[in-house]
């Protein structure tokens, strides 16, 4: 899962989501990196509680 995750935020978050403006400069890279992210750390724990369910 850390693994997947880590693919996810590299290849997500940090490459497709970067966008050039006209003046070369991206100034919400800081806003999608941080959204991806967060939605990134949600989907983890959401996987990490459904599954410290079923084992117990």
């Amino acid at each position: 899962m850390g693994l997947g995750d880590h693919l996810f935020n590299n290849t997500v978050v940090t490459n497709l989501l970067h966008v050039i403006s006209n003046n070369e400069a991206d100034s919400m890279q800081v806003v999608r990196v941080l959204i991806g992210q967060s939605l990134s750390f949600f989907i983890v724990a959401l996987y990490y509680r459904k599954t410290k369910k079923s084992i117990s």
